[in-house]
């Protein structure tokens, strides 16, 4: 996710916001004859907290921004560290005299340590603030839009936030 257009939702007190983006990217899924309609399906949402050093408000299309390092470094921590600590914790009960349940017990608890790092590394100050994504640039002042369209499922985000318009 180098940069993606989103709304924002909710200013936090800690510099934080809470902001609305498409789960795919803006136009992935847009054929060029039928036109931009990614803002109107809801199901394809996220909502998450965001760094907000540009100062957006609620409602303002903004432009956020994850570096790619602190994305990898963001997937190799939740997927392979649980892992790896699960296998060496396998590896350390195959040591052991009773070869059929101590490695399993190891390797178990290998997997809850290694998803206990990762829920306090996640919680760390300084490790959170670089791996957050952040707000760039404000694409649009605004407030809130009314909801367009009347059908069910089908709530936009604001009115300027599809495909940059």
């Amino acid at each position: 996710m180098p940069e993606k257009i989103a709304v924002v939702n909710q200013t936090l007190p800690n510099g934080m916001a809470r902001v609305v983006t498409d789960r795919r990217s803006g136009c992935g899924g847009c054929s060029p004859s039928k036109g931009c309609h990614s803002c109107l399906a809801a199901a394809d949402k996220a909502e998450f907290e965001v760094r907000n050093p540009a100062g957006a408000r609620n409602g303002d299309v903004v432009v956020i921004h994850q570096s790619t390092g602190a994305l990898y470094t963001g997937a190799v921590l939740l997927y392979l560290l649980p892992i790896a600590t699960m296998l060496i914790g396998a590896l350390v009960g195959s040591t052991s005299a009773n070869q059929s349940v101590v490695p399993i017990a190891g390797g178990i608890a290998g997997l809850v340590a290694g998803f206990l790092a990762v829920v306090l590394l996640s919680r760390h100050r300084r490790f959170r603030s670089w791996i957050v994504p952040r707000i760039v640039k404000i694409r649009h002042r605004g407030s809130p839009a009314p909801p367009v369209a009347k059908r069910p499922g089908h709530t936009p985000l604001s009115q300027g936030a599809c495909c940059g318009r």
